[in-house]
């Protein structure tokens, strides 16, 4: 989620490029308009929290009473996890913030007359290797597989092999964003010269 939440705000900082432009031209310095989108984030981040608790407070108030028939006792509806469902919501308005921190930063290095033209500079290439999140990936899925029933590992290694697991993916996002955004230029290039 935390990957979707910097595409979202690095499309969100490409939209309002203009209006930070104006911003800067105005006097603000990279620190203003950085604190401008991380407050950004932060708003998003609470109105997610405001909507995701009463969805969620709703679905557990109308859950209850079928709850209550299965485990056939009564169930106090506001005998929550509290501690949990509050962390849980701090984390979600932090992740938001930590997401767009990143194109904030790169909105600011933007020149002030590139940004009022609506034009950002062209991005530079990266050329990331996709040996360090294959390897990362594939030891994390060795240490799910022997966390197994075998009886070796244990909790430990299951939450080290989850989180390399992970980590792995996040390796791998970029290189897979750009061999899918290749494949579709190369399908779209073939649509085209079939169309003439």
């Amino acid at each position: 989620s935390g990957l979707v939440a910097v595409a979202g705000f690095t499309v969100m900082a490409q939209r309002r490029l203009r209006a930070l432009g104006l911003l800067s031209s105005l006097g603000a310095t990279g620190r203003n308009i950085q604190l401008v989108m991380i407050a950004n984030g932060a708003a998003v981040g609470a109105a997610a929290v405001a909507a995701g608790s009463v969805v969620g407070f709703g679905a557990w108030l109308a859950y209850v009473p079928h709850l209550q028939m299965a485990a056939g006792h009564v169930i106090d509806p506001l005998a929550l996890p509290w501690g949990v469902i509050i962390t849980g919501m701090a984390l979600a308005v932090i992740t938001a913030m930590v997401a767009a921190r990143q194109p904030a930063r790169t909105v600011a290095r933007v020149p002030v007359v590139a940004a009022l033209s609506g034009h950002p500079p062209a991005a530079k290439a990266v050329h990331r290797s996709a040996r360090r999140g294959l390897t990362v990936l594939a030891a994390g899925l060795i240490l799910l597989l022997l966390s197994g029933g075998t009886g070796g590992g244990g909790p430990g290694s299951r939450l080290i092999g989850l989180i390399a697991t992970s980590a792995g993916m996040c390796l791998l996002a970029g290189t897979c964003v750009s061999v899918l955004a290749g494949a579709a230029g190369d399908r779209k290039s073939t649509r085209l010269n079939s169309s003439h």
